[in-house]
């Protein structure tokens, strides 16, 4: 019920956010560092195709991840009037050729094409997400997983402390109900033998983290 509830409460600010230039505007700052970490911690360039699971009626994270790398972007909703209101809204910022939002569970999606696949906090059921994700995702494919700080866990379906202990991460803001993200890298022969292993921090961000 709580988790609903604080995903009920997103999607208003969302929809008001979507509707007037200085509530987005607003909204977009609170986002804009997130983003901006998570952009760093996966290493993301104008040549990935990016999967954003979860986008709401207002796709801060897409737009902005679009707007700093150039990448294109796909963003899946379950929700089909956050899906209507989410391509109104790309539409109206002029962004239609790099974004598009596709009205579907993000777990039925084909991600053979994606590089990189971020997973929003409100996504849910979230382990069953992820696993299958997982499972479909290429070598080499990058997920970036948002973990809730721990005072707001009970308003989300999944922790993700231990389920992503072994992994590289970027912590935000104590502002922020998201603590950290965490960078999960799908492992096998040919993407270590490629040489495509992105740092940060002049650090290996190369992740086995158990499924």
């Amino acid at each position: 019920m709580m988790t609903n509830a604080m995903v009920a409460v997103t999607r208003k600010i969302e929809y008001l956010a979507s509707r007037n230039k200085l509530i987005y505007g607003i909204s977009a700052l609170y986002y804009r560092s997130i983003v901006e970490n998570e952009v760093k911690l996966a290493g993301i360039t104008p040549a990935d195709q990016v999967l954003c699971i979860g986008g709401g009626p207002c796709p801060f994270t897409g737009i902005l991840i679009h707007r700093l790398t150039g990448a294109r972007v796909t963003i899946v909703d379950n929700d089909y009037n956050c899906v209507l209101c989410a391509r109104h809204l790309i539409a109206g910022l002029g962004l239609d050729q790099h974004l598009k939002v596709i009205y579907a569970d993000g777990k039925d999606i084909e991600v053979d094409c994606y590089s990189v696949i971020h997973l929003a906090l409100q996504v849910a059921p979230f382990e069953e997400v992820f696993m299958e994700l997982e499972r479909k995702c290429r070598q080499g494919t990058r997920l970036l997983v948002r973990l809730p700080k721990k005072t707001a866990r009970p308003f989300y379906s999944h922790e993700g402390g231990v389920f992503f202990s072994d992994c590289r991460y970027a912590v935000h803001g104590k502002s922020k109900n998201v603590a950290g993200t965490a960078l999960y890298i799908k492992a096998g022969s040919n993407y270590e033998k490629s040489g495509s292993v992105y740092n940060v921090d002049n650090r290996t961000c190369y992740s086995h983290a158990a499924v």
